[in-house]
């Protein structure tokens, strides 16, 4: 999972045009560009060219070797306070209109000079400055600390997602205890020989640790299906990889917003049991940029909500409804649904 991890959040973080408030210049000796690269400030274009430390806002260590023979390399750690645990990723670097490209697996990243900064990119809406040592600045951030317009910006990957080259079945068997046990922070130990598991949650203010043990299997199609249950108690249950895998899908919304009624509509259904209501069905009523009103139909049965969408590289919606028979305000997030059942 580290190495996916890692390419979903480089893709996300990095940007190829630049922003057009900052003067970009070519490239004229590439030789001054070989060595060392440190990944030290990520700048989104809509927050006023604002600097986000990268170790702390992201909580991301990244380093860049560029070569004199062509090669590269990207080393790169999920953890800013473990640079010795970056995985190292190859790659290789041409010049391409005063710019240098460097090629690898997971994308092509552009480099320039910004203002006198060495600067990489993939898309219009942000850049990563660059500099020959390494800048980390106060405590790094967990992605719970972010606020909703930060964490939309991080484009995430699936967290269910099986492949046994890259992945860890430890990470997502404690993906699957959190979105049944709606708890995060689980350590799993697996026993490969046998197939089974254990697993610790550490507890909080409110409730006491809790330890668990549980058998897995992993199927022909390289999904993760376990039976657990509380080590102190003799109730069961099951998780099959293909349905969450299938739930968060269902409940992400692309980067285009080109499937806000397919996403929408999951989220009616999921919050108003015994209705079946389709992307088809679905009547959206734009008020404003990015909200308005949105109708879903199930026959004779219609519900309205109020909808708003925070766009970036994982876009987070918003569904609103007051119900007056329980005087309460129903709320909820593509967020928070896909990651419980």
């Amino acid at each position: 999972m580290k190495r996916k991890i890692i390419a979903a959040i480089f893709t996300g973080m990095l940007t190829t045009a630049l922003c057009p408030s900052i003067a970009s210049a070519e490239i004229e000796n590439p030789e001054d560009y070989m060595g060392v690269w440190y990944a030290n400030y990520v700048i989104y274009s809509d927050e006023s060219s604002e600097r986000h430390n990268v170790a702390e806002y992201l909580n991301q260590y990244m380093e860049l070797r560029l070569m004199e023979d062509g090669r590269a390399y990207v080393e790169m750690s999920y953890d800013s306070q473990d640079p010795g645990a970056a995985e190292v990723l190859k790659a290789s670097w041409e010049m391409a209109d005063g710019q240098i490209l460097v090629s690898m697996e997971e994308g092509d990243i552009y480099f320039d000079t910004v203002d006198g900064e060495f600067v990489g990119g993939i898309d219009q809406d942000t850049h990563v400055i660059f500099g020959r040592e390494l800048v980390q600045t106060g405590n790094s951030q967990n992605l719970d600390d972010l606020t909703d317009s930060e964490k939309v910006k991080i484009q995430k990957e699936n967290p269910y997602i099986y492949h046994p080259e890259t992945d860890d079945p430890e990470d997502i068997i404690a993906c699957y205890l959190g979105t049944v046990n709606l708890e995060k922070g689980y350590e799993v130990s697996l026993d490969e020989e046998t197939g089974t598991f254990t697993a610790h949650w550490a507890g909080d203010e409110y409730y006491d640790p809790k330890d668990y043990i549980g058998s897995y299997r992993i199927t022909d199609d390289n999904y993760i299906n376990i039976r657990w249950r509380e080590a102190a108690n003799e109730y069961g249950d099951n998780c099959y990889g293909a349905v969450l895998i299938d739930r968060w899908n269902q409940l992400t919304v692309k980067e285009d917003l080109g499937n806000l009624a397919e996403v929408m509509s999951a989220m009616a259904n999921d919050v108003n049991s015994g209705h079946v209501f389709t992307a088809h069905m679905t009547e959206i009523t734009e008020g404003s940029e990015n909200q308005g009103a949105v109708k879903f139909i199930d026959g004779d049965y219609e519900i309205s909500y109020s909808y708003q969408v925070l766009p970036g590289a994982d876009p987070m919606v918003t569904l609103t409804r007051y119900d007056e028979e329980y005087d309460y305000e129903q709320v909820c997030t593509n967020y928070q649904l896909r990651e419980m059942l």
